[in-house]
């Protein structure tokens, strides 16, 4: 998509189609633990190739693509907003401000109110539009706050219905289940971490220059199609003890969840439901992932590293290998990649904006976020959200043009 390659500083040698021009750095850390290499020999041994993931319907193993710069992450912020901030006449930045609702005259927005400092109520008032930016998580709790969202709901809390959308519904995340083992060597423990932050500070290399990781891998389990499953190797820990962490994840969960408001107050925490697991076909490929993530830990490649596995506060039988897998299949998390609560599509099909982001039946309001996304990807959400903020920021240009 060429607005995938219009963001992209892409520094990784070999990799096809990717941009090279834009503000957000892709790279591979300096910083490798020496169990690294080890784990693409095991993933090569149970049948997977090492090539880049982005083929899918074909089970893989590469080295993490990670948005690091200079041994820095390199945010949105960091690629976006610090190169403009100071010098850009027509941005500004509010800090300390917290959004309470977008305003309407009818079915048109108006502004936001918001609540800034210590509790100062202002009010702003839009000259062209409004543009809702706020995630996957708090863009729906922002729409429902003002009126927008599912009737029944909006009535319950005591807040008046402006529009009448499915806004909060069909939210997705990747479900996560994590695999810890302790390892005789080669990762990096909170020791090692400690010993290096005088090298980070001062060449910004070392293990602190690394988010740890290293490796990634895709699965399709066998079956003919696009991956079901992802692995990603964890091997920076903040124990005392080497450990490395496998997390296994469901790529193309069938089940949708939903953020609904808990009142009608601003500053009270909306209710987030994933609903991980309500399908059964996802619970069967979670269990079938993990499996495949032992698999791979019990290679040859990877045997002079001992690794054995390590207890959760909740999982410390490892007698009977299926139960502990569910045991720590129960301890499943979501992964911070949430999506679809504010989704794109027609409207009888459950679309909250059209495919100019716009909000159905409010003028002057637009979502661009990850929210937006009708369902997960099979991948790290951050590209894809930085390419709807290019997308967004096009489409906006363009309808002011005139």
């Amino acid at each position: 998509h060429p607005f995938f390659l219009k963001s992209q500083d892409n520094r990784i040698e070999g990799l096809k189609d990717r941009g090279t021009d834009g503000p957000l750095t892709v790279s591979t850390p300096s910083y490798n633990t020496k169990i690294r290499d080890s784990i693409i020999k095991a993933g090569l041994e149970i049948g997977m190739k090492n090539e880049e993931c982005m083929n899918y319907e074909k089970d893989c193993i590469e080295l993490v693509p990670m948005s690091i710069r200079d041994g820095r992450r390199c945010s949105a912020s960091r690629a976006y907003l610090e190169p403009v901030a100071e010098n850009r006449k027509n941005l500004h930045i509010l800090t300390n401000a917290f959004v309470t609702k977008i305003t309407t005259e009818g079915n048109r927005a108006t502004g936001i109110d918001m609540s800034v400092g210590s509790g100062k109520s202002v009010t702003v008032k839009a000259t062209r539009e409004v543009v809702l930016s706020a995630g996957a998580i708090d863009s729906p709790k922002v729409l429902m706050l003002s009126g927008i969202g599912p009737k029944e709901h909006l009535e319950s809390v005591g807040i008046d219905v402006v529009m009448d959308l499915p806004v909060g519904s069909y939210l997705q995340d990747h479900g996560y289940t994590q695999i810890p083992f302790h390892v005789a060597h080669g990762t990096t423990d909170v020791t090692d971490l400690e010993n290096s932050m005088e090298e980070y500070v001062k060449s910004q290399t070392g293990p602190l220059s690394s988010n740890g990781l290293e490796v990634t891998a895709y699965s399709t389990l066998g079956q003919s199609g696009p991956p079901l499953n992802h692995f990603c190797f964890s091997t920076i820990s903040d124990t005392t003890r080497k450990t490395l962490m496998v997390g296994s994840g469901v790529m193309r969960p069938h089940a949708s969840g939903t953020v609904r408001l808990s009142s009608a107050d601003p500053t009270a925490h909306q209710l987030i439901d994933i609903n991980f697991f309500s399908d059964q076909r996802d619970y069967d490929i979670q269990l079938a992932g993990v499996k495949e993530a032992v698999k791979l830990i019990q290679t040859s490649a990877l045997k002079e590293f001992n690794a054995t596995f390590a207890p959760t506060e909740m999982c410390s039988d490892f007698s009977d290998l299926e139960k502990h897998l569910k045991c720590l299949i129960s301890e499943n998390t979501e992964s911070g990649h949430p999506v679809g609560s504010a989704k794109m599509g027609p409207k009888d099909k459950g679309g909250v904006v059209d495919h100019k982001l716009k909000v159905y039946g409010i003028e002057n309001l637009r979502v661009i976020d990850a929210s937006i996304a009708p369902y997960v990807i099979s991948t790290n959400t951050n590209a894809m959200a930085v390419m709807i903020g290019e997308r967004g920021a096009d489409i906006v240009r363009h309808d002011h043009a005139a």
